[in-house]
Formats: C-alpha cells, structure tokens, sequence
C-alpha cells in the first residue's frame, strides 16, 4: 500500500491552499484504496481537509513535525511525498506500485523538464534507516541523505509537473478553460458542493450505526474522485442554504456552473456529473430525481442564480418543491437520469451485491 504524505508547512505559514488544491484534485481519480495525509497548515488546511471525505490532516502536535507524525502512523509501506503544488501523471499508482516492488529505497518522481525537487517515493522502512527529515528540511535533501547513509536512488517512470511557475501556467490554462481533456466542467468552472448529512448520513434505523458510517464515506469519497475530474469540489453542512447564496459564492470564486449533490446515492459516476453539465448549456436548471421524489443533483447555471434566491435546501430535496419554484420563475429545466436511493439496509444490500457500493 501507498501512503500519500502532503507538507503544508508549519502552522505559522500561510499555506498556498490553491496548489495544495490543485494536487488534491489531480490525485483523487486515481486515489482508489491509497491513504493521504496532509500535515501541518494550521487551521485553514485544517479547514480544508475536514470539507473533504477520505483525507487526513496531521497538525504539528507536541513534537512541531507533522511530516515525522505522519511517516510514523501511515499505513502503508511506501510513502510518496508531494509538495502542494505537484500533480503526477495519469497512470501513476500501477507505474509506482511495480517499480517499488523488491529491494527498491527511494527515488525522484522528476519533472516533465526533468527537474527534481518537489515529489519523492520511499519505502517506510528507507526512510526511518535515513534517520528522517528534520522538520524544517526540504524534501529535496532526500537524496543527499540517502547517498550519505548508502541508500541506492532509484528511477520510477512516473513524472509530474512541478510546484511553482510549471504549476501556476498550468492553473491559469484550466481558467481560461483551454486545457485538454475536461470539456465544459473544467477546473475553474465548475464549483461541485456536497450537502453532509451528518455522521451517519440519512439511512434509517435498520442500517447499524458502522454500516452507516462506511456507507456514507463510500459513497461520498465515490461523488468525490467523480467530481474532482470537473471542478472544485466542497463540502457544506446539511441545514437550511439559500441556493441563491451558494451559487453568488461560487460565483465569486469564479464558477460559470454549480453542481449540488447528496452524496447518498449511488450512481452518482462522472458521466452522470459530465451530462449534467453538458444538459446546462442549453438549460437554466438540471434536476437530478431520486425513485423517492427527492434530488440527488441539482445543476444550476450561474447566470441564472437570482433566480432561485429564497429557494431554501435541506437533505431530502424535494423534486416536487424545486419543479414548482423552477416553473414560477420561467426556469428551463432538465432532467438528469433517474436514480435509485440507499436508505434501508435491504436496499444497502442490494447495492453491496451489486457492486455498486465498495467499501
């Protein structure tokens, strides 16, 4: 197993949450099973890591070295080290996990310019060998380190683009809605929020209370790697929201398109996120109906959001009550595919069999 260990540095810094972002949302399509810790930052990586299911944040602690409190509870045997900023190839999980088979240390994930410096993969055992960092050392005084205490460096085929200049064109690309291969929901168009539903989502008694916990992280984690593909995914709490608030925030973080998802319902995949999308361009509003007459999706084109103010949301959504407010305000609604819910446990069971639910 990989453990993904993400330096933020200490909690008096000003942590750079966009290039930390800009790594998180690069990895989580490919994330799978893979642990990713995210250390020190103080309160606003904090913040940040609490809005998104499957991460974890080390803050500093008694010891000041969250990288070192990292290394020493992760899970797994290899540990990938990536500064904020850094956003590996597609492919890289199976390239990793075959070149870091045998008697493999440590190595350099390098550059597309073949620049080294801000990504580095090690085997746990290596690392404690290495004596570890010290906690205000780079990661680039790992090799240094290694040679020093006879630690072979190895080559890895995966490569990256890099922290800094290399990341921020690539940022600004995703703006101006240039880059390749994300279509109409790039990076910086689409805002996705996911409505929590408190700690053990919205099954009835039926579900125990661990099954409700793993089917809630499953299926939010699910919703999370999808929509990372397509924009800047968040979560918010489940109460009452103005949807017309949401959507004048994303707006004012520079989205053109919002997406509201109960992260309860399976099915939610990327072509379902995808086509939503794409039913926004010639569409006000895109509704996505449940089997229970509830909404799992709500799509909303950002040019439209006065138009739904007042309009409040709460978890279940009514389609009944979104359709008639829509209607009054001569909105141009679409409907996404219809989707089954999970509330009982017959229905988690059916899901589970299935393999629609992985946990």
């Amino acid at each position: 197993m990989i453990s993904i260990i993400i330096p933020t540095g200490n909690a008096t810094a000003t942590p750079d949450l966009s290039a930390l972002d800009q790594t998180i949302c690069a990895l989580i399509p490919e994330l799978g099973h893979t642990q990713v810790m995210v250390t020190g930052g103080g309160d606003a990586v904090a913040a940040y890591v609490a809005d998104r299911p499957g991460l974890v944040h080390v803050p500093a602690g008694i010891t000041g070295d969250a990288r070192s409190d990292a290394v020493r509870d992760c899970e797994g045997d290899t540990i990938l080290f990536l500064e904020p900023g850094t956003v590996l190839a597609k492919g890289w999980p199976a390239a990793l996990a075959k070149a870091t088979k045998g008697s493999f240390g440590l190595a350099p994930i390098k550059g597309l310019d073949g620049a080294e410096g801000s990504a580095y993969v090690v085997k746990k055992s290596a690392y404690r060998d290495l004596g570890g960092l010290n906690k205000d050392a780079a990661l680039a005084d790992l090799p240094g380190l290694a040679t020093t205490n006879g630690i072979e460096i190895s080559s890895v085929p995966v490569r990256s683009t890099l922290a800094g200049a290399t990341v921020a064109a690539a940022t600004a690309t995703a703006a101006s809605g240039s880059s390749s291969g994300f279509g109409a929901g790039s990076i910086a168009r689409t805002q996705i929020l996911l409505l929590d539903s408190g700690e053990r989502g919205r099954v009835d008694d039926s579900v125990p209370d661990h099954l409700a916990r793993r089917l809630k992280h499953a299926l939010a984690s699910s919703v999370l790697r999808s929509g990372a593909r397509l924009g800047s995914v968040q979560t918010i709490d489940d109460g009452n929201h103005s949807i017309g608030a949401l959507v004048d925030q994303a707006i004012a973080d520079g989205a053109d398109k919002v997406l509201l998802l109960d992260p309860q319902v399976p099915g939610v995949t990327e072509s379902v996120l995808r086509d939503a999308l794409n039913r926004l361009d010639e569409s006000d509003l895109v509704v996505g109906p449940t089997d229970c007459g509830q909404c799992y999706l709500i799509g909303l084109d950002c040019g439209k959001a006065g138009a739904l103010s007042g309009f409040e949301t709460s978890l279940p959504i009514s389609e009944n009550a979104l359709d008639n407010h829509a209607n009054g305000a001569g909105l141009r609604v679409a409907k996404a595919p219809e989707l089954r819910s999970c509330n009982t446990l017959d229905e988690f069971r059916h899901f589970y069999c299935s393999g629609h639910i992985n946990l």
